[in-house]
């Protein structure tokens, strides 16, 4: 990012505007003329193409709440704290249509004790992606999801959303010493919690005490005989718990058993919505109709209709850099034309 601002900043016919933020289009009839903006003395007006690539809604609890569900609001936001959809709005108020899942979000797993609007600095620090190698509870002492499901860069992208649905929105990852130097260094900025026994640890983590002893018992019955032999941490290793349980682990299903015991605090940490604007293969943001608005595109997290349920780790910025040269030539085609 340092390296294309500088890019930009070197070209003298690119102006830039910081603290300024968009407030409106300015559109005549389904045509975008160009922007509103809010300076901190005065309300400017720029003419021109506009492309849109001001994120989601991740930043708007209101949305949040509007959108994603119940809890919603009071998660953790490691995204951008300026993503807040109100461009998305103003378009849709200019008669865009919409498109996606808005139901949907990119939430991970997230340091409990996280600040709740991280520092841009701070915001891949919090994040606990080790999952598979744990067994998830909460704090009823129950497991809730298939920790093992998948490698983590398939799943880690959909459970945020399973940790807000348990109580409290909490969760506790918990390892033994068999797994314990997979650990990635995120997870040092961390304060886990230790423990000699699981009953110990139960207590620490201020779960059900009752629950999570049966919960590890059930899991560690369930797990193959020759797990630690046929273990590897780098591949689908397809050393599952079977039918045992109801929720089964599929992969990486090791006993949790030799002591001691550390358990992280995890919550969800959303970075970025799915639901946005309706767009084609151009990028062109398309009305309530399904035809071209003139003069506007959307790119990144605000074009909605890429993602549902889940998220491929890294897609979003290839989505963001593809569509965003697309419609940056169109534009500028466009701006040609009309000037011409």
């Amino acid at each position: 990012m340092a390296d294309l601002w500088a890019a930009v900043e070197q070209r003298p016919e690119i102006t830039v505007f910081h603290s300024a933020p968009v407030a409106d289009l300015i559109a005549d009839g389904d045509t975008i003329r160009g922007l509103r903006v809010r300076h901190r003395e005065t309300t400017a007006e720029y003419f021109g193409q506009v492309i849109l690539g001001c994120g989601g809604f991740e930043a708007s609890a209101r949305l949040r709440r509007q959108y994603l569900g119940e809890g919603w609001d009071l998660v953790s936001l490691r995204g951008s704290r300026f993503n807040t959809g109100q461009m998305m709005e103003k378009a849709v108020a200019a008669g865009a249509g919409v498109a996606g899942h808005f139901g949907g979000c990119h939430a991970t797993p997230h340091d409990l004790h996280a600040p709740k609007v991280l520092d841009p600095s701070d915001c891949d620090k919090m994040s606990r992606y080790s999952l598979p190698y744990s067994v998830l509870v909460n704090t009823e002492g129950r497991r809730f999801l298939d920790e093992g499901e998948d490698h983590f860069s398939l799943t880690y992208a959909k459970t945020g959303a399973a940790i807000v649905r348990q109580p409290q929105a909490t969760a506790f990852q918990v390892f033994d010493q068999k797994t314990l130097h997979l650990l990635e260094p995120r997870y040092a900025t961390s304060k886990p919690i230790h423990a000699d026994t699981l009953d110990e640890l139960a207590q620490k983590m201020g779960v059900d005490a009752a629950n999570f002893a049966e919960t590890i018992r059930q899991y560690n019955a369930a797990t193959p005989r020759d797990a630690v032999e046929k273990f590897n941490a780098f591949a689908l290793d397809h050393v599952p718990t079977g039918t045992a349980l109801a929720i089964p682990k599929s992969n990486w299903a090791l006993p949790i058993d030799q002591g001691p015991f550390v358990a992280y605090g995890v919550t969800c940490g959303i970075t970025f919505t799915y639901g946005g604007l309706r767009t084609d293969d151009a990028a062109h943001v398309l009305n309530e109709e399904g035809l071209v608005m003139p003069g506007l595109w959307a790119i990144g997290e605000i074009a909605g209709s890429f993602f549902a349920f889940n998220y491929p780790g890294g897609s979003g910025l290839t989505k963001g850099a593809v569509f965003g040269k697309i419609a940056g030539e169109a534009a500028a085609e466009r701006a040609k034309t009309l000037r011409g």
